[in-house]
């Protein structure tokens, strides 16, 4: 029958879509694990936040160096897991992606887990709409502690050297004189022995 035939064609057809559908969802799917697995296993702290500054998405070196679950991270402001000090720094940052044309921010916070203190070397990238509205912002940072230890280390190190220099330059001026009053001494020492013994 020709209506039988047309629903067969329509089913069949319907059944393509679906197995298309079906195939693309699976790719989706396996890419979307990839990308989950750069983004987890990537060896900086990486970030997304929504307009609203709560976090959607975290990496696990992120969480490990915040030292929280998960659970206890999605859905939180951002700015909460940072000290007071630095919170009014990300507070403005935010703000200008928000209002200005800025591509990228770079800048440098510091917070504590327990008893440590981590710099970090972040950059903020707005991602906006069509209309230019600010959507999310994704944050990327390097945990840069190592690299702001051996640097002030390095400042303490040409302090000493400064001083070093210092102390010897003195060292030097007060062994002139100090010279010359045991030449001048031993000198006198002498004349006066020779004088008593003759």
């Amino acid at each position: 029958k020709p209506e039988d035939k047309l629903l067969m064609i329509l089913f069949a057809n319907q059944l393509a879509v679906s197995v298309n559908n079906i195939r693309l969802l699976s790719r989706t799917e396996t890419y979307r694990k990839f990308l989950y697995g750069i983004i987890d296993n990537a060896g900086v702290l990486i970030s997304v936040v929504d307009a609203d500054g709560k976090v959607v998405l975290i990496n696990r070196f992120f969480k490990d160096k915040i030292g929280k679950e998960f659970r206890e991270i999605i859905g939180q402001s951002v700015i909460g897991f940072f000290p007071a000090s630095e919170r009014m720094k990300l507070h403005r940052a935010f703000l200008r992606l928000k209002s200005e044309q800025v591509e990228r921010l770079n800048l440098t916070l510091f917070f504590k887990q327990e008893e440590r203190e981590f710099s970090m070397n972040m950059t903020l990238t707005p991602l906006k709409d069509s209309l230019g509205e600010l959507q999310y912002v994704v944050a990327i940072g390097m945990d840069v502690t190592d690299f702001v230890d051996l640097k002030n280390q390095f400042e303490d190190a040409r302090k000493l050297a400064t001083i070093g220099e210092f102390v010897s330059q003195i060292s030097h001026e007060l062994n002139n004189p100090i010279t010359s009053i045991k030449v001048y001494t031993e000198y006198v020492k002498k004349r006066l022995q020779s004088e008593n013994y003759s």
